[in-house]
């Protein structure tokens, strides 16, 4: 039996990009070429990835635990994926496969039920996730070829890690999950703009999860601000839209309904400060949005074009490979008219160097270790006098905010709960069905969102306080790096660009990941834009101390020209005032608050007795339950708040800092190796020039082949390179 048409394009695709692994390791860039050694492999077996990836919390492990019809992967409120999980094919099994980065290291094999409690965000562990590659786990799949890819969040949390912006890039096709409170937020639309703008990708799904978190009377205009926030992304550069294939990549779901419908697993549910387990039927599923998306990612799945979609995805991270290369062999060559005397001299000078550059790393992140302790104790403590501020100040804020309510209005208020209360006698859930009423929710609209804001104004209190008790420790920690970037700077390193290094390893790190902070530019000698990507307030303040001139600093929007130390204090701060007020805030749904409202009303002996006041009797009867579930949800809430204070802070500036030393690492052994060819007489300048000259046309060829078996135009050197950044 002949190829079919799939099987013959990924074998010339294949050729060529072995062709092109050959290439760079005849330039000895080993670590690109095991790169695309890896997806080779990945090709050869047929295999197609599909990463889960977008803000924590948005549903990525409850979607596919939901799609895998099994509590597979942990969930919860908090950021729980720290490491990057695949479902393969194969038999099932209650076992997980930890890879390590070092590929000497043994698998290790633990059971699942072990799985969820050891690799989760928790304090102290930030050295295991770094060591770990990604985990493995065995499910019987629909389709055999395809690899599920659960990742850490990105947003607030986790926007730009890494880790799992290396794994999008190598991705086949890549589903983008947003919260319904917080889809196309500001940092979703930096990704959306930076990621997928007029580029009309086949093999890009937006999924909002929590959609049944949004209110009936606004689903039209949720619906409509969020195909406007992406209609760059489904229109062509003639600015035609795409209608069809907008309806078949974005989708509106409830996950955890859908995974409570499909398992039997009970759904637990808020009821006034506790919580209920509730039974979830099959047939439900029906309404979840789920089945949908499932159905138009299969078919995607299935299709023939489904290849080219995911070889086209991968060819933005070959471009980048052919700068590095071209950067790396004019380097070669420059150092290849020294001397083995002189080489060897650098050689020493440069080692004894990094160890220096390396020592003040590590105490960058003892710093910033030492630090976000400092700072979780101040959040312990200014929660505690939230808690109290809430209480206490409750009834003189409301005083002044009366809200009335019209005549009809009140009718239907006691229509309402004249009509629940009968239903009581037989089904005592009478207030737990009126706060489910349309026509409730609609009249209490006024009240919640007084109430939301008065909590928010509260939490706004707590934020400025641990603001300004934090502002030492964070003064203190600004002026600890820059003192570690002042002895970095002043180490000698003969021949070796350190700065250009930095430069290097954050652009190539943040290429094509979300921002957790805002985009920062900087003027310096000779490099007008090192940092040509987003990246997270840390590692701003960590590539800023090794990069910037710290009283020349630029920042984009309104913010203009401040010194180094100010730009990140602000920031700094801000982005712990970000976390907290989104978790505080989160952790009450509006649907518990509705619920004490009908609770409050539950106690009101007569409606009509003051009609004048039923909105500020309300109000009151509300306090006891809304700061009780506040309370109650401290624990949960400064654990999150830790949780994201290690992962921003700690891991990653571990990450960064480890990708640069092992940067300078691999400097040295390129050096040594170049030695070793000068000393056996292998090397010979014309020789290494015309190979070289030759490896970078051989890449330009095998790269347009592929773009011309994809259906794609060629494209020069210069041309590559800019397709490089551009896509």
């Amino acid at each position: 039996m002949g190829k079919t048409k799939a099987q013959a394009l990924r074998d010339s695709v294949i050729a060529q990009m072995i062709q092109y692994e050959e290439q760079l390791r005849m330039a000895g860039m080993n670590v690109e070429a095991d790169q695309i050694a890896d997806k080779i492999k990945e090709y050869m077996k047929g295999l197609f990835s599909v990463m889960f990836t977008g803000g924590f919390s948005a549903g990525k492990s409850t979607t596919l635990n939901a799609m895998m019809r099994q509590p597979l992967l942990t969930v919860s409120i908090n950021p729980e994926t720290p490491v990057i999980t695949k479902i393969v094919n194969g038999e099932d099994s209650d076992k997980a496969v930890i890879k390590y980065r070092d590929t000497d290291r043994p698998d290790e094999i633990i059971p699942l039920s072990e799985f969820g409690e050891k690799y989760r965000l928790e304090f102290q562990n930030e050295e295991k996730f770094t060591e770990v590659s990604y985990v493995e786990l065995k499910r019987r799949l629909r389709n055999p070829t395809v690899i599920f890819v659960d990742s850490p969040g990105l947003g607030n949390t986790t926007t730009d890690d890494k880790t799992a912006g290396d794994f999008a890039k190598k991705a086949d096709a890549i589903v983008f999950m947003m919260h319904a409170t917080q889809a196309m937020d500001q940092k979703a639309k930096e990704y959306v703009e930076k990621n997928f703008r007029r580029r009309q990708l086949k093999n890009v799904f937006f999924v909002v999860n929590w959609y049944n978190m949004v209110q009936e009377q606004d689903e039209d205009s949720f619906r409509e601000k969020l195909r406007h926030d992406l209609e760059d992304v489904f229109t062509d550069d003639d600015g035609n839209f795409d209608q069809k294939l907008y309806d078949s990549r974005v989708f509106c779901i409830d996950a955890l309904t859908s995974f409570c419908a499909r398992t039997g697993i009970p759904k637990r549910e808020r009821k006034g400060i506790i919580y209920i387990d509730k039974e979830v039927k099959p047939e439900e599923d029906a309404y979840t949005g789920v089945p949908e998306f499932e159905k138009a990612l299969y078919e995607f799945l299935g299709a023939d074009d489904r290849d080219i979609a995911g070889y086209k995805g991968f060819m933005p991270r070959m471009a980048g490979m052919l700068g590095s290369t071209s950067d790396h062999m004019a380097e070669i060559l420059e150092l290849g008219k020294s001397k083995v005397e002189e080489l060897e001299s650098k050689k020493e000078k440069q080692q004894a160097a990094i160890d220096e550059i390396i020592r003040n790393l590590d105490g960058m992140n003892q710093a910033l270790d030492m630090g976000m302790r400092e700072m979780l104790v101040n959040v312990q403590s200014a929660y505690q006098n939230f808690l109290t501020s809430s209480e206490n100040n409750w009834d003189d804020y409301f005083k002044g905010k009366k809200i009335d309510f019209g005549i009809l209005d009140e009718g239907k208020i006691f229509a309402l709960k004249a009509k629940y209360r009968i239903q009581d006698i037989f089904d005592p859930e009478g207030a737990d069905q009126m706060a489910r009423d349309k026509e409730f929710e609609r009249l209490m609209r006024p009240i919640i969102e007084l109430v939301e804001a008065y909590i928010q104004s509260e939490v706004e209190k707590m934020v400025n306080k641990i603001i300004v008790n934090s502002e030492p420790v964070i003064q203190r920690l600004v002026s600890q790096l820059q003192g570690y970037a002042e002895n970095i700077k002043s180490v000698k390193l003969d021949g070796f660009d350190f700065q250009k290094l930095v430069a290097d390893v954050v652009a190539a790190g943040q290429r094509g990941t979300e921002s957790a902070a805002k985009r920062i530019r900087t003027k310096t000698e000779g490099a007008t834009d090192p940092v040509s990507g987003d990246m997270s307030i840390i590692q701003a303040l960590i590539s800023g101390a090794l990069l910037f001139n710290f009283d020349d600093m630029i920042t984009t929007g309104v913010e203009g020209k401040k010194p180094w130390g100010t730009f990140i204090k602000e920031n700094l701060m801000k982005e712990m005032g970000d976390y907290i007020l989104a978790f505080v805030v989160a952790s009450i749904f509006p649907p518990a608050w509705i619920y004490y409202a009908a609770r409050a009303i539950w106690g009101i002996i007569s409606l009509r007795k003051n009609a004048s006041g039923i909105g500020n009797q309300i109000i009151l009867g509300m306090k006891g339950a809304t700061v009780q579930s506040i309370a109650d949800s401290k624990e949960e809430i400064t654990m999150k708040i830790e949780a994201a204070f290690e992962q921003e802070l700690v891991y990653k500036s571990g990450e960064l800092t480890g990708a640069i030393e092992l940067e300078m690492r691999q400097k040295q052994k390129q050096l040594q190796d170049l030695i070793d060819d000068i000393r056996s007489g292998q090397f010979d300048y014309d020789e290494k020039a015309a190979l070289f000259e030759k490896i970078k046309k051989d890449m330009v060829l095998c790269f347009n082949k592929i773009s011309e078996l994809l259906g794609d135009k060629t494209y020069s050197e210069e041309e590559i390179l800019t397709y490089a950044i551009q896509k």
